[in-house]
């Protein structure tokens, strides 16, 4: 590979890396900012670039340096690089500022491999459908109690978060830690008995039988331990046990948005490292420094509270709620991590992302405002809206697609 494109190469990867944070992270840390607008930003960066680290940590020594989780193996490393490649990024940067969510895989991936696109649309479709339709089905049978009841003691819960002791917290934390810790060595000691092969095939480990066996065996002990260990802490601490309460959901939050924040790291980390060369031949050297400017971005980005992009989420109803993010983050994660099983074809997490928040907010309109004039018209506008920006994205990748195969 000649200078220029050596050049090509390190610039793009970095306008994908400042791009890709503004716009994608947002989609998947843009609850957490909300509900924990009351804390420090270096709070937060701590916990998101340790989470971030651990993952790369994990892709470096298991994965031969795959970040990417297998998500570029359909896609090839160009050979040499033309100034065309920089386009996408550099077009990202500038709709990411008028607070655009378009998609990044169709922006980025589908100018190193235009034949990918149909299949990545398909993913991403059936992952917004997906999406959409789990969060009705979710929101309308929580809106009227759970959601109704967060709404309405909302105030006093953020008041909770910011003035929470540093003791009733960690008990809290230690009770999740016990229940969550249990739940590990149950998954890990079914996944190595040798009895599960005899139930269940010699195949079992490649089947889907035994990932439901294990983690619904996991969530009928973890759940009743958690509830157990919730209701002695909330008799040990009957003073404060509103404020108990408070540093449980917190925690809860903080869990589900670690659990999301890894499947979207496994899912879109294929957006910014198509850039850099794979399958072992990026060096160490390479590897930690391009981990290195991905955490410094996050800092950034945590610091500025989320930017243009972050009124996607923020205009949502009750997500600055530390209860209503964890539903949210922890249904987004599962449908990730369901699709991340499903195949290795990149797709568009904003398209979930989107298709969760349109979903949630049209059951929480249907079961709670119903009757108050233009309240559902409203929400239909606001989700027509959030569509046709990510359409957007879609007809831009497109465009970008045939401009360059016009270059060329």
């Amino acid at each position: 590979m000649d200078i220029t494109s050596q050049i090509i190469m390190i610039l793009g990867f970095s306008l994908a890396s400042y791009s890709v944070v503004g716009n994608d992270v947002i989609q998947t840390l843009g609850t957490f900012i909300s509900s924990n607008s009351k804390r420090k930003w270096h709070l937060l960066w701590l916990y998101i670039g340790g989470i971030f680290l651990a993952v790369a940590t994990y892709a470096w020594f298991q994965l031969q340096g795959d970040i990417a989780y297998g998500r570029l193996d359909k896609i090839p490393f160009p050979k040499n690089y033309h100034w065309w490649l920089a386009l996408p990024p550099v077009i990202l940067v500038v709709i990411t500022r008028f607070g655009i969510p378009v998609s990044t895989t169709f922006l980025i991936l589908s100018v190193f491999s235009s034949k990918n696109i149909r299949s990545m649309v398909e993913k991403s479709l059936l992952g917004y459908l997906t999406a959409f339709v789990v969060a009705i089905v979710l929101y309308m049978f929580i809106s009227k109690r759970l959601e109704k009841y967060f709404i309405s003691t909302s105030h006093k819960y953020q008041e909770f978060t910011k003035t929470s002791s540093n003791a009733v917290f960690l008990r809290a934390f230690f009770n999740f830690l016990i229940a969550i810790g249990l739940g590990i060595v149950i998954v890990n000691l079914i996944g190595h008995y040798q009895l599960i092969e005899g139930i269940f095939g010699k195949e079992a480990y490649k089947t889907y039988r035994l990932f439901v066996f294990k983690n619904v065996l996991a969530a009928l002990v973890v759940v009743p331990v958690y509830f157990f260990l919730y209701r002695q802490g909330l008799i040990a601490n009957s003073k404060d046990s509103e404020e108990y309460t408070s540093n449980s959901w917190m925690i809860a939050q903080w869990i589900s948005t670690g659990f999301l924040w890894s499947q979207w790291i496994i899912q879109d980390m294929a957006n910014i490292f198509v850039y850099l060369p794979r399958h072992g031949a990026l060096s160490a050297l390479g590897y930690w420094l391009a981990i290195a400017l991905l955490v410094g971005l996050l800092g950034l980005i945590l610091y500025q509270r989320g930017g243009g992009i972050q009124k996607i989420v923020t205009t949502k109803t009750n997500t600055f709620d530390i209860r209503s993010a964890t539903i949210i983050d922890f249904t987004y994660g599962i449908v990730l991590f369901i699709f991340k099983e499903y195949s290795k074809i990149p797709m568009s997490t904003t398209w979930v992302f989107v298709g969760l928040l349109a979903g949630r907010e049209i059951a929480l309109t249907y079961q709670l405002a119903r009757g108050e004039a233009g309240s559902f018209r409203s929400v239909i506008m606001v989700v027509l809206k959030d569509l046709g920006k990510i359409f957007l994205g879609l007809v831009v990748s497109l465009l970008l697609v045939w401009l360059i195969s016009y270059l060329k």
